[in-house]
């Protein structure tokens, strides 16, 4: 998997669930962007060291006004290097999110002039819109999106965690 799925390969209704961390290689891609080199100091993370891992899950649904859809759900955790905004000092920050997208056709959205909605109510809840094209679902860019929307662009390290 290089973070795209064809909807074809997703039965309706039936979860198709995942387990992904680092060893994945466009996980460790996600992590390798998320970790900001450090430029001062030397800090050994071996205590604990940056990860990265998602567990949810996708499901195709068949929707009456929008066709085919894709629901993707699931925890998203990360812990990875950051620098102080206060220091300049390499440490380690954490995210945990929820993810809660959903995947329509670019056809539909045209077809239902979507083109400026970022979520989409749909099955009775809340998720954030995103388009297939050519039956392709681009997971890596929609992880990307959440991590680096959520993150901490200012940093401080705690006092004590030197």
């Amino acid at each position: 998997m290089n973070g795209q799925l064809h909807i074809g390969k997703l039965k309706y209704d039936n979860p198709e669930l995942m387990s992904l961390d680092q060893a994945t290689g466009w996980m460790k891609d996600l992590l390798d962007e998320l970790n900001e080199p450090i430029t001062t100091g030397s800090v050994l993370f071996s205590q604990s060291p940056p990860f990265i891992k998602f567990k949810g899950e996708a499901i195709k649904k068949q929707n009456p006004k929008y066709g085919d859809i894709v629901f993707f759900t699931g925890e998203l955790n990360s812990r990875f290097i950051a620098n102080c905004a206060k220091s300049g000092e390499p440490m380690l920050d954490e995210i945990d999110l929820e993810v809660a997208a959903v995947f329509i056709s670019e056809d539909s959205r045209d077809k239902n002039t979507l083109n400026d909605e970022v979520d989409l109510f749909v099955d009775g809840a809340d998720y954030d819109l995103y388009f297939y094209t050519l039956q392709k679902i681009d997971f890596c860019s929609v992880l990307r999106e959440y991590i680096f929307l959520n993150k901490n662009p200012y940093p401080i390290q705690k006092e004590g965690n030197s």
